[in-house]
């Protein structure tokens, strides 16, 4: 079974079955559809979503209503039921494709990610190496300043370990 949004009905029937008057059945209870509840606002974001089974019910009622005669015909009515009834992977929406897109894209992004993994754990060792060793040299340097002029021994080891350091 698949689910349909009511933009991709109107699409399906080539704008005979119209957003508005798919809503104005949802209202009146002749259609039964599934409230989206999302966040977003606007275009894009489906209100409801309609089974198959329960878009056959409604167009078969369509059908068997004579009274009404509109620019919806019986042999529109038939085209749709066809469209529908279609196996789903023969009717593939643009959004269907964009999503499988969108999806592909994403498990190459991960697979880079996993490649590079590696490196950032090597540049993050890199880093807190280059950090201790700044902090050794500043306490090498502090420890140099603080000696008098005249301890050359001790000056000279505080070179030869900032040497080593560096």
């Amino acid at each position: 079974m698949r689910l349909y949004s009511v933009y991709e009905i109107e699409k399906l029937s080539k704008g005979r079955l119209s957003k508005y008057r798919l809503l104005q059945a949802i209202k009146e209870g002749l259609l039964s559809a599934t409230p989206m509840a999302t966040m977003r606002r606007g275009r894009g974001s489906p209100k409801f979503l309609i089974s198959s089974d329960d878009l056959k019910v409604y167009l078969e009622k369509l059908k068997a209503d004579l009274r009404r005669v509109d620019t919806l015909s019986n042999e529109a009515i038939n085209d749709i039921l066809l469209a529908v009834s279609l196996d789903p992977t023969a009717v593939v929406s643009e959004s269907d494709v964009t999503v499988d897109m969108l999806i592909r894209r994403l498990h190459a992004l991960e697979e880079k990610n996993e490649a590079m993994e590696p490196l950032v754990r090597q540049g993050l060792r890199w880093m807190t190496d280059e950090k201790e060793k700044k902090a050794r040299r500043q306490e090498l340097l502090a420890a140099l300043a603080a000696t008098e002029w005249y301890e050359f021994e001790k000056r000279k080891a505080l070179v030869e370990q900032l040497t080593i350091v560096s």
